[in-house]
């Protein structure tokens, strides 16, 4: 005689685990099946070498083009794109050998007030943080830039030729 079959008892921890990897594949299933659905904001491609990088830029609305800097000869330069004539022209190239020279030109708040701030915040240690308003310079009419406290009077200032 051949005794009944014996009844394999379920055990309880097998049940758990198979449960888990039931619900991590199905959670591995609903991620992969959303695609990247986020927006990353990325970095544009810098390409260059050897002292000169490029890279491209949106210069207004609905215009494209380059930016390309020559850090040996310190020389910023601009290109603007023509689709219509396939064409990529010169906008503006300068040096910034002098630009990197000047300590505060068009910039809010001047540095002066930002050193005053950080002051005061050190000497208010634990102490409320005082109340500052910062007034903006009094602006000046546009035009060509004028070099501040410079015996030209008010005439525009050309860069310097080498």
């Amino acid at each position: 005689m051949n005794p009944a079959p014996a009844r394999k008892s379920r055990n309880p921890l097998v049940i758990v685990l198979w449960t888990n990897a039931l619900l991590l594949g199905a959670i591995l299933t609903v991620i992969l099946s959303r695609g990247n659905s986020t927006a990353h904001a990325e970095q544009p491609p810098i390409g260059g070498g050897a002292g000169v990088f490029i890279m491209p830029g949106q210069l207004s609305f609905n215009n494209w083009g380059c930016y390309m800097i020559d850090v040996d000869r310190q020389t910023l330069c601009v290109y603007r794109y023509f689709p219509g004539q396939q064409a990529l022209r010169l906008e503006a190239a300068r040096s910034v050998k002098w630009d990197r020279q000047l300590a505060n030109l068009n910039t809010f708040p001047e540095p002066g007030q930002i050193q005053a701030l950080i002051k005061a915040q050190e000497n208010a240690r634990g102490n409320a943080p005082p109340s500052f308003q910062l007034v903006p310079a009094a602006t000046e009419p546009a035009g060509p830039a004028t070099a501040p406290d410079s015996p030209m009077d008010g005439k525009a200032v050309d860069p310097p030729r080498e």
